[in-house]
């Protein structure tokens, strides 16, 4: 009888060690994308008893109420209810191809910003600089917003506006210039 309480609890300990069943994750579309697809098939093979259920998404969720058990975002969550951690940390600048430049003007300053044409992921404005050992809030209106980041990133690499880029991303375009760094 004691050898089978033993062969019960190692049976427990084994299924604690390796995770099985449905693990269901929110991720912002453009995140999902270009950071969590490229590393699905080495989760995948390594844990082969997970199963997922991936819901691509840029709105604010409630992870109780949608039955969520990773909610995959950028930036900073204001909720002391929530368990965060870090994945990964990016770095975003201002960009604008030289073309876009050379029509009208390169921003010297961000309130420079107010005169032209900003592409923008509306969940990330205002945008924040550093300026004289302060920060800088600017809020300008958009010539185009959308929720996406993908998106902005193609607009600003056709030349049509300003705009805020991870820096990962605008390295990959020689055609980009990066506007008020610090």
């Amino acid at each position: 009888m004691l050898k089978e309480a033993d062969n019960a609890i190692s049976s427990i300990h084994k299924e604690l060690e390796e995770p099985t069943g449905l693990l269901r994750i929110s991720v912002a579309t453009d995140i999902g994308h270009r950071y969590l697809i490229p590393l699905l098939d080495g989760y995948l093979a390594a844990y082969p008893r997970v199963s997922l259920d991936i819901n691509f998404s840029q709105q604010k969720i409630n992870m109780i109420q949608d039955g969520i058990d990773i909610s995959i975002r950028v930036g900073t969550i204001q909720n002391d209810n929530i368990v965060t951690r870090t994945w990964m940390m990016m770095e975003f600048g201002i960009y604008a191809t030289a073309e876009y430049l050379s029509k009208y003007g390169v921003p010297k300053t961000p309130s420079d910003l107010y005169k032209h044409k900003i592409i923008a992921q509306t969940l990330s404005m205002p945008w924040h600089f550093s300026q004289d050992h302060k920060t800088v809030k600017v809020n300008p209106n958009a010539y185009i917003g959308c929720n996406d980041y993908t998106m902005v990133d193609d607009m600003i690499i056709k030349g049509l506006g300003v705009g805020k880029m991870c820096k990962t991303s605008a390295d990959k375009h020689p055609e980009l210039v990066e506007l008020l760094g610090d």
